[in-house]
């Protein structure tokens, strides 16, 4: 019964895209937001948002509100929509961060510098140390 219970409750999460919820402003003022899924167009930017550590892009972008936005709220809110966020973004993030792996790795571009770079016949990339195009035998021996 219970699976059956958070089945629906998935389903109503993906129909609705998101959860409400109650938030409280350091001003002490209160507001119902949406916690979404966030949207494919917006997973790059969320990647860098959270990749960088920046919890308060984060919020904006699992809100879909203005950049600062998160700022105003309690630390309790923030808390609360992060928890939230994650859960509902944390399992098709982390298949989209594996396909951007794939992607990256087919096209010879480093992610994880020695993970990937120790993978025979990896192939260089942009990120890659580059060889001194200055070589000393050129100088005379005197």
């Amino acid at each position: 019964m219970e699976q059956t219970q958070e089945k629906i409750h998935n389903d109503l999460v993906t129909v609705t895209g998101g959860v409400d919820m109650k938030i409280t402003r350091k001003d002490g003022s209160e507001e119902t937001v949406r916690v979404r899924q966030i949207p494919l167009s917006k997973l790059q930017e969320f990647s860098m948002a959270v990749g960088f550590g920046n919890m308060a892009d984060a919020i904006d972008l699992y809100c879909d509100k203005p950049k600062g936005w998160g700022d105003t709220l309690s630390y309790e809110s923030v808390k609360a929509l992060l928890d939230k966020g994650c859960e509902l973004n944390l399992p098709f993030f982390g298949v989209w961060l594996k396909d951007q792996r794939k992607w990256r790795a087919a096209f010879g571009i480093v992610l994880n510098g020695a993970e990937e770079q120790s993978q025979k016949g990896a192939l260089p990339s942009e990120n890659s140390p580059r060889l001194s195009p200055t070589t000393t035998n050129l100088v005379p021996n005197r």
